[in-house]
């Protein structure tokens, strides 16, 4: 490893750009794109501390963004079946809601609400 390698890595901006490029801008957010460019530029940064063999090839550092992208990007929520005899399971997403509540926060989610605003103050909660 040289000094020479470490300065052969992109910069984090470079690699969101050229996935954004690729990908098509606004596709995910850029925050979780910075982040995730950020965590393939430090590993890269890390193994080749360690003298282990790294392609810092830009193209090659934007496939592994592109795919620790898509594996943060995706929701990871699924339904699921309470088979524990657990009626309030805190891993299972506590109690399922009544369809009255699910429409209630359906018609708050759709705009802006007061989530942490105390009304009356006008002060963040």
């Amino acid at each position: 490893m040289s000094a020479a390698d470490l300065r052969n890595l992109p910069s984090v901006e470079r690699l969101v750009s050229q996935f954004e490029l690729q990908d098509g801008a606004g596709r995910y957010p850029r925050p979780l794109l910075v982040e995730c460019a950020r965590a393939v530029v430090d590993q890269a940064r890390v193994r080749l501390l360690r003298s282990e063999a790294v392609d810092t090839d830009p193209h090659t550092l934007v496939d592994t963004l592109r795919v620790l992208v898509k594996s943060r990007g995706s929701l990871s929520l699924t339904r699921a079946v309470n088979g524990t005899g657990i009626i309030v399971h805190t891993n299972l997403g506590r109690a399922p809601l009544c369809d009255a509540a699910i429409r209630a926060v359906a018609e708050v989610m759709a705009g802006y609400s007061t989530l942490e605003i105390d009304v009356g103050s006008g002060r963040r909660c």
